[in-house]
């Protein structure tokens, strides 16, 4: 007697949800939707595997660790079931996002008035979303120049003007957070 054996089937991967998350926020559960997943079914983050819930053979949970969300924009996610059959799915794209500057988001750090200038030398906050909590994960540049930060928490980084801007009239700024 030769023994049956069965394939396992080829995943594939329709829907991420959520589909982003903000760069340096805390881990979460994804849910990837599709179709073929069996129980030995792993969610592959840029093809590493994360640990994997099977729900049913359309749905399967997985942990996405806050290590994961550290480069802000696209990250890799596919479904991979093992042999004899099996293989990877297709590839869904899953964004890390980055800080966002509110509009008017770049103030004055004495008087929080929009369009109050800032000199060199003086404090100055910035605004927006997906900021860092803590100031060592938190960086301002002005014309390229970083800047010192003194504070950085729900939504809102304290820091100094670079001195080097002395000249400048204007300046562009970039916020990193992770």
């Amino acid at each position: 007697i030769v023994p049956l054996i069965v394939n396992n089937p080829l995943p594939v991967a329709t829907t991420l949800s959520p589909a982003t998350a903000a760069g340096g926020g805390p881990g979460f559960t994804l849910t990837v939707s599709g179709s073929g997943f069996i129980a030995s079914s792993l969610v592959l983050w840029n093809n590493s595997p994360r640990s994997t819930t099977f729900v049913s053979s359309s749905q399967l949970t997985a942990t996405i660790n806050a290590s994961d969300l550290t480069t802000v924009g696209p990250a890799q996610v596919s479904v991979s079931i093992p042999t004899p059959g099996g293989g990877v799915s297709n590839i869904l794209t899953f964004t890390v996002t980055g800080p966002v500057i509110n509009n008017n988001g770049t103030v004055n750090g004495a008087s929080f008035a929009p369009g109050a200038g800032v000199a060199p030398g003086s404090i100055a906050s910035v605004f927006g979303s997906s900021l860092s909590t803590t100031t060592a994960k938190s960086t301002v540049r002005l014309n390229g120049t970083q800047s010192f930060v003194y504070d950085s928490f729900g939504g809102q980084i304290n820091f100094q003007v670079p001195w080097e801007l002395a000249s400048q009239t204007k300046a562009t700024l970039t916020v990193t957070s992770s």
